[in-house]
């Protein structure tokens, strides 16, 4: 139990100096109870007259600790793998604190063919360098690791949401991490499944990321056409 701040209660003229304290839900108590941060506080004291008359004392907030994450939850936006990062691959970052309570998801720009390198409140770099944002929740991001990692052994993936920032060091960066949607479309851009089947010979669209650099070299957060050699 912790003891709070004082607060003074009045009655009728009368001052009577109370205590509020905190403590964790306690099933048996049938004092009054109100969440902060946690913690249940009650009122201890009452007025000259033994009635309640209660005022309540709001704790400090406890401290920001901004976006919380780890290397074993930064993994392949497709396959879910965590072998290392491969400049250009899509990737996802699972955690808290890392966005809006409700999703936002990006979109390209339609006059530059680019995806953003920021959103409302949130910013995500590797060694530096702005991660483009597909989408941003409290519990998972989706960026891409910058084709500019090309040649670097290990990148400090950075996380800022509203001005507070959380890194992770030593992230692998490799030559190749592939990875394939779990879905597939036929040639007329309809999902591919058991009711609606590939024709024979014909072609199927599928999507994957990971694939590192490739030639012609490729930029990152720029929308690219389907390819089929």
């Amino acid at each position: 139990m912790t003891r709070g701040n004082t607060i003074r209660g009045r009655e009728g003229g009368n001052k009577r100096r109370s205590s509020v304290h905190c403590r964790r839900l306690d099933s048996a108590t049938r004092r009054p109870i109100f969440p902060i941060a946690g913690y249940w506080c009650s009122l201890a004291g009452t007025t000259s007259a033994g009635l309640s008359n209660e005022l309540w004392t709001l704790s400090p907030s406890l401290a920001p600790v901004g976006p919380q994450l780890s290397s074993s939850n930064v993994v392949n936006a497709f396959s879910y793998q965590t072998a290392g990062v491969a400049p250009g691959e899509i990737v996802s970052i699972f955690g808290s604190g890392l966005g809006p309570q409700n999703g936002i998801s990006f979109a390209f720009d339609p006059s530059t063919g680019t995806l953003p390198v920021s959103g409302p409140g949130v910013q995500v770099t590797w060694n530096g360098l702005p991660a483009p944002l597909y989408f941003a929740r409290e519990d998972q991001l989706n960026v891409q690791v910058p084709y500019e990692l090309s040649g670097a052994a290990q990148a400090t993936l950075s996380v800022t949401v509203n001005g507070l920032t959380n890194s992770l060091p030593n992230i692998p960066v490799v030559a190749a991490a592939p990875g394939l949607a779990a879905v597939a479309f036929n040639v007329d851009l309809i999902l591919n499944g058991p009711s609606n089947p590939a024709a024979k010979g014909s072609l199927v669209v599928i999507f994957a990321t990971g694939e590192g650099i490739i030639v012609p070299a490729s930029r990152e957060h720029i929308q690219r056409a389907v390819r089929s050699n």
